[in-house]
């Protein structure tokens, strides 16, 4: 009987190493291929985005952070309640620190200086809405390599405005605001706020075509008398989503800021994220409600 039991515990005990060898091969198996797909992502992502690194060493740094910018892509697509799509970008291949740098500053004084508070409008909210389809939006820019996103925000805003005042849309210059506003730090960052006084300051905004966007800094080249637009103050708007609905609706497109975590990997689509991405204390990147 002892004999039965030893050999069936014999038995019982190689099948379960067998099977754990096997979870272990599996494992592994996983692992590999897993590092195999991001390695052919991330060689897909330099061809795509014409990325040259130094050295090795450097290609393998980017590319551990590739692969832990994959793991973060999946992590905000599993939390999405919208319909954004998250995956390879541009910056797939910063660190976090570094993909912040290209947002809003975070210059304590600066944050403090704030605008008149904006009278809020009594007005009934559509279903739906967008200032793209009244001709009063500029296509998409692109800030580059660049800290500027607070730029492109003011822009777009005062593009807006001046295309439903004036009924004539112009594309203007964000690289003024970079190079010009002495209060903001151009390509380090700087906040919307700023550079509506800057617009103020320096006497006007000039066009794109007079004065395009190189997404580097640069010494200023404004020329008042070719200045485009003019504006003479802005407003602070609440930060309740109704009101600033009524605003929008009844006024134009607004510049807001928002937490730029997720935008990292974002790719297309209505996002909206999970309250834990949404913290207002790290609000970090400058863009255009429509």
């Amino acid at each position: 009987a002892n004999r039965k039991i030893r050999t069936y515990w014999v038995t019982m005990h190689a099948k379960v190493l067998a099977s754990i060898c096997l979870l272990a091969a599996c494992q592994l198996s996983s692992g590999f291929s897993d590092l195999q797909a991001n390695r052919d992502l991330f060689d897909d992502f330099k061809k795509t985005y014409n990325k040259a690194y130094e050295s090795e060493e450097e290609n393998e740094r980017r590319f551990v952070h590739f692969s832990e910018n994959m793991e973060r892509a999946e992590a905000a697509q599993r939390g999405e309640r919208g319909t954004a799509r998250y995956g390879v970008t541009q910056f797939s291949d910063l660190t976090v620190e570094e993909f912040k740098q290209f947002g809003l500053s975070q210059n304590p004084e600066l944050r403090a200086k704030r605008l008149p508070e904006a009278v809020i409008p009594e007005v009934e909210i559509p279903q739906e809405f967008d200032w793209r389809k009244k001709g009063v939006v500029t296509e998409v820019k692109s800030q580059k390599n660049c800290g500027s996103c607070w730029a492109f925000s003011a822009v777009g805003n005062i593009e807006g405005q001046w295309a439903i005042h004036k009924h004539k849309l112009i594309s203007l210059s964000e690289q003024e605001l970079v190079d010009c506003d002495k209060e903001d730090q151009g390509c380090e960052g700087g906040l919307m706020t700023s550079a509506y006084k800057a617009v103020i300051s320096l006497g006007g905004l000039m066009s794109e075509k007079d004065y395009p966007y190189k997404g580097k800094n640069q010494t200023c080249s404004f020329n008042k008398k070719r200045a485009a637009v003019t504006i003479n103050g802005g407003v602070s708007i609440s930060k309740d989503e109704q009101k600033m609905a009524k605003w929008l609706f009844k006024n134009g497109p607004i510049s807001i800021g928002l937490n730029s975590y997720n935008m990292q990997f974002y790719q297309n689509g209505v996002a909206h994220p999970q309250p834990k991405d949404c913290d207002p204390e790290t609000i970090d990147h400058g863009t255009l409600i429509v």
